[in-house]
């Protein structure tokens, strides 16, 4: 599969968690526009990773525009503190990228433009708009999309005498279950799961975080106790590991037949590591829903709120959800188009249709459910992971455990 496969992006979407590729202690200035004689390129910021892609975009702008761009990037980790402090002091870039799990912040502390007047929410996906947004304001402009499924080495089904399963179905967790007695019959273990991947197991049995008014904690109902039970047995059976770090590339070198966090932009990366036979699945369902679930997220463009350069800054959000530009994000790095239109250009339908292990993609996208849009929203999901492993990997009682995190995530709403 030639998609993405010289980019070796692992971790890296804009994620919450994503692993942070290798970058200089402070930010640099790693592109080559503002080089070509345009005059007072606008200052932007973002992370480290894509910096091939970002700098291609940039190039094709400013020759278009005549405008440029100076990047300057940092440690993933660094990233949001940074920001923070840059805009808390007045001395904000013209334009950044950012996480759906900092954007609520940052609108909720008035450090963004409110870009409704500049772009038509309505050519978004659902997926895009709800990590865009903030209390019914549009605050950002989305490059791409992503979200979670389960990679499945082919080869190891194949040792235990296992059907290869269909990319394309929903799965249950009788399957799952049966899966994992066949490959410990051959000393495979069934599941590599990161902290990150625990989320998407909740979500397809119908759990959530919060109600959609975020004013209710529902991560004790029983949708979710049941999924923590299910995990924590199969984790006690040696079906599971557990790799908070290196899930990815523990799966990568063979520690498990499947892995829960298996990020659409991965595919590359999968695609390229010698001597793996893989797909993708969806995450198995449980008995409370009908179709897997997963976190949305991808990487976004804001405008901060003392930026002087928004009318050019518009112009580059412009030139994103462009179809040229949304109808080859996938080809470029594994990400899915923002913009309803994308989906319907040539260059996305005939890239996954020379790809087709990203089928199951597309259909999960539809499924996939937007970060809390609450300022608190990284907190928020680090307290679950970090109750989510108490249970399964500690053996804390699900139901006290998560009784628990309800009132953690509850004082985090006043």
């Amino acid at each position: 599969m030639a998609l993405v496969g010289g980019t070796g992006i692992v971790g890296f979407s804009g994620c919450l968690d994503g692993d942070e590729a290798e970058a200089d202690d402070t930010g640099t200035d790693d592109a080559s526009s503002g080089d070509d004689g345009s005059a007072d390129p606008m200052g932007a910021w973002a992370w480290s990773g894509l910096d091939d892609e970002r700098d291609e975009l940039t190039e094709e702008f400013t020759d278009d525009a005549g405008i440029g761009i100076d990047w300057e990037t940092f440690p993933f980790g660094d990233y949001q503190s940074n920001m923070m402090s840059a805009m808390g002091a007045g001395r904000a870039p013209d334009m950044a990228w950012t996480s759906v799990a900092w954007l609520p912040e940052w609108a909720d502390a008035q450090q963004l433009q409110p870009l409704d007047d500049h772009f038509d929410s309505d050519v978004l996906v659902d997926a895009a708009y709800g990590n865009s947004s903030y209390e019914g304001t549009l605050y950002a402009v989305p490059w791409y999309v992503d979200c979670r499924l389960t990679g499945v080495n082919r080869d190891d089904f194949e040792e235990a005498g296992l059907e290869i399963p269909d990319q394309n179905a929903y799965h249950s967790w009788d399957d799952f279950s049966e899966w994992a007695e066949e490959l410990a019959a051959v000393d495979i273990p069934a599941l590599v799961l990161s902290d990150e991947g625990l989320d998407q197991w909740a979500f397809s049995n119908g759990g959530q975080y919060y109600d959609d008014d975020l004013t209710e904690s529902l991560i004790n109902e029983p949708e979710v106790v049941d999924t923590m039970e299910f995990l924590r047995q199969h984790y006690e059976e040696d079906h599971i590991v557990i790799s908070p770090d290196d899930a990815d590339d523990d799966w990568i070198a063979g520690s498990a037949a499947m892995l829960n966090h298996a990020g659409s932009w991965m595919a590359g990366t999968f695609d390229s590591a010698e001597g793996l036979d893989w797909q993708y699945i969806h995450c198995p369902v449980g008995p409370d829903s009908e179709v897997s679930r997963s976190w949305s997220a991808g990487v976004y463009f804001i405008v901060p709120q003392d930026s002087d350069r928004l009318e050019e800054a518009v112009q580059w959000g412009e030139f994103i959800l462009s179809d040229d530009v949304q109808g080859r994000t996938v080809e470029m790095h594994g990400g899915f188009p923002a913009t309803e239109a994308g989906y319907e250009t040539d260059r996305y339908q005939q890239t996954v249709e020379e790809s087709p292990k990203l089928e199951p993609v597309q259909q999960e996208m539809e499924n996939t459910i937007p970060f809390p849009s609450h300022p608190a929203s990284g907190q928020m999901t680090d307290i679950a992971r970090t109750a989510f492993v108490e249970i399964v990997e500690g053996g804390a009682d699900p139901q006290d455990q998560l009784d628990q995190t309800a009132i953690e995530l509850e004082e985090l709403l006043d």
